[in-house]
């Protein structure tokens, strides 16, 4: 499925506006958390870069997330990214690979404190 606003937010993510700071150039961003039922696992965050003439860049979308883990923190991110169910796929693979930790796990599960 391609990217687009009204595709991201078909599938949950919720739309902001990107700092200039910490997104130079891009325009919004949207975030959306990914859950199981041990809690949230990880977030996904999708920037937008509108078409810029002055800097000759065309529009583009970055799909990236961080995760954790004892002693370490990844970034993992996704440049000039197309397909949205694609991205979502690559960032599952990435914290299952990793073996990456849930951001926040739910406390009435089994299995929270692990």
């Amino acid at each position: 499925m391609s990217i687009t606003e009204q595709a991201l937010l078909a599938r949950g993510y919720r739309k902001f506006e990107a700092a200039s700071v910490t997104m130079p150039y891009a325009d919004y961003f949207y975030q959306k958390r990914i859950v199981d039922e041990a809690g949230t696992k990880y977030f996904i965050e999708v920037v937008h870069y509108p078409l810029k003439a002055e800097h000759r860049l065309p529009e583009s979308w970055q799909c990236g997330m961080t995760v954790s883990g004892t002693g370490y923190h990844y970034e993992f991110k996704q440049h000039w990214a197309t397909d949205i169910e694609r991205c979502e796929q690559r960032c599952e693979v990435f914290f299952q690979t990793m073996g990456c930790e849930y951001y926040e796990r739910d406390p009435q599960e089994p299995h929270a404190a692990l």
